[in-house]
């Protein structure tokens, strides 16, 4: 098997198959593919297994050029408690599998801490997936600091920790950020609220928000103009609010990979002169303050971790 290093930037694949349909979601994939983008991040519960289903016919011409990242461990019907049995987790594994149209995973990850599972059972039957090479790393995905530590104390080969962060919310990556794991960032556009996509937001039925009730309580109307206001700063350094919360992210996690769920094609393109520029965090940071104040009571995506 070819060993792929993942690309600094991820595909998320969340909305595949939810709020982006096949064709949309095979045009987004291949044209991240044709600008260098090599990771792709799924689930099995995601759309019910469809985003994996259309990430494996998308890549099926090229997959060892893709480094692909799957997870198990929440279903449509339980926050995670009980979800890793060991008599499922493998059956699940190569559902997934199936789905992607693939024989391996480069990275296999536990979507949530399960409270009722025996870890040092999952670590082992994690272990021998990799000597299988059906995976080639494992990782976790929202646990907390302890929770991980829990992993870091037994026989595990742990190399990956996924985990939100954006730059309105830096105390989660502060209080969870575990030195000598691989991490990536998700929710780092606040599910797209931190771009202009909502600047002139209108409750017409069709956009994301729409869809979403929960995307729709971020949608203060205070906050928004702030946004605004911001965005406005931001031009006068060259750069604006789409841009800089990704650039934000890349350099809050420097040997980590970054999770984005691309929406359109256009979004992927503006990340080619993205990371030639310099952007001065430093001189910005000031102006960060009052928004940060402002968002407090906003979700933008932020899991409950418990």
């Amino acid at each position: 098997m070819t060993i792929v290093t993942p690309s600094k930037i991820c595909l998320g694949g969340n909305i595949f198959g939810y709020s982006c349909d096949a064709k949309h979601a095979d045009g987004i994939i291949k044209t991240a593919f044709d600008l260098g983008i090599r990771s792709i991040d799924t689930a099995d519960v995601y759309s019910n297994g469809k985003s994996e289903e259309i990430i494996g016919n998308s890549i099926f011409g090229n997959r060892e050029q893709w480094f692909i990242a799957s997870k198990i461990g929440v279903d449509s019907s339980s926050n995670g408690d009980g979800v890793l049995q060991i008599d499922n987790i493998r059956k699940k594994l190569f559902d997934s599998l199936k789905r992607l149209k693939t024989t391996y995973l480069d990275l296999y990850q536990v979507h949530r801490f399960d409270n009722q599972a025996y870890i040092p059972e999952i670590i082992d039957l994690l272990n021998s997936f990799l000597e299988e090479n059906i995976i080639r790393s494992y990782g976790v995905s929202n646990f907390t600091g302890n929770q991980v530590g829990l992993f870091l104390t037994l026989e595990s080969k742990l190399e990956y920790h996924q985990l939100y962060y954006n730059f309105l919310k830096p105390k989660i990556l502060e209080s969870t950020f575990t030195v000598g794991l691989k991490h990536i960032l998700y929710g780092v556009l606040g599910r797209g609220v931190l771009t202009n996509k909502y600047f002139n937001f209108k409750n017409d039925g069709y956009s994301r928000a729409n869809l979403s009730q929960n995307i729709r309580k971020d949608l203060d109307h205070a906050f928004i103009n702030k946004l605004i206001e911001f965005d406005l700063i931001l031009k006068k350094f060259n750069t604006n609010l789409f841009e800089y919360s990704i650039y934000r992210a890349v350099n809050a996690c420097q040997n980590g990979i970054v999770v984005i769920a691309f929406r359109t094609k256009n979004q992927i393109h503006q990340l080619n002169h993205l990371f030639s520029k310099e952007i001065p965090i430093n001189l910005i940071e000031e102006y960060e303050k009052e928004i940060i104040k402002s968002s407090q009571h906003l979700n933008l995506g932020e899991p409950v971790v418990s």
